[in-house]
């Protein structure tokens, strides 16, 4: 690809892109963290993606909705996603990340949904700190490998916050994770 300026993405609000080697651009710009990109919306779903995403989305400062679904993407998810301040809506659902969800999860203080479902995920549930994912309405962890037991701090988002669907693997084949129905979880696959 010949040399891209990505001073161009500069003033771009909404960037929906299908079979196009935006990754790369991505990729440049997360190098480049003197570049501040304003774009909000970022949708870049069933497009047959592949790679990895490299941290560095904290300089994505205005970005409010981020739809990665239904890619081949792999590798850990960056954790720089839950620095964005502005992160409404992050869809990485079948795709094909490993490792543990970021332990920073919760500092994603606008989140309102969070899509994982479909990845092969592994280790437990992060617990979050009172008052972290007051927003979050939909948590989506279905079809992982995660494990262990639903943390009580994200059963309580249920009676205290806005989250009305909690999806999780708990139907008793390995691995699972330990959730009351429909008290905390309201989905058991």
């Amino acid at each position: 690809m010949d040399r891209v300026n990505v001073q161009l993405l500069d003033n771009i609000f909404h960037l929906f892109l299908t079979h196009t080697s935006f990754i790369y651009v991505l990729a440049y710009t997360i190098q480049h963290p003197n570049i501040i990109i304003t774009t909000e919306a970022l949708l870049l779903n069933n497009n047959e993606l592949t790679g990895t995403l490299r941290d560095g989305f904290e300089t994505f400062t205005r970005l409010n909705f981020t739809d990665l679904s239904n890619n081949q993407l792999s590798g850990t998810i960056p954790g720089s996603f839950f620095e964005i301040p502005t992160l409404t809506n992050l869809y990485l659902n079948n795709n094909s990340f490993t490792g543990e969800i970021p332990s920073n999860y919760g500092n994603a203080s606008s989140l309102r949904d969070l899509f994982l479902s479909s990845n092969s995920l592994t280790g437990t549930i992060p617990d979050i700190n009172p008052g972290q994912l007051g927003e979050l309405n939909e948590f989506l962890l279905d079809n992982t490998r995660l494990e262990g037991n639903m943390p009580k701090s994200i059963c309580n988002l249920r009676t205290s916050g806005r989250l009305e669907d909690l999806w999780v693997d708990c139907l008793g084949s390995s691995p699972e994770v330990a959730c009351n129905v429909p008290e905390c979880c309201t989905a058991c696959f």
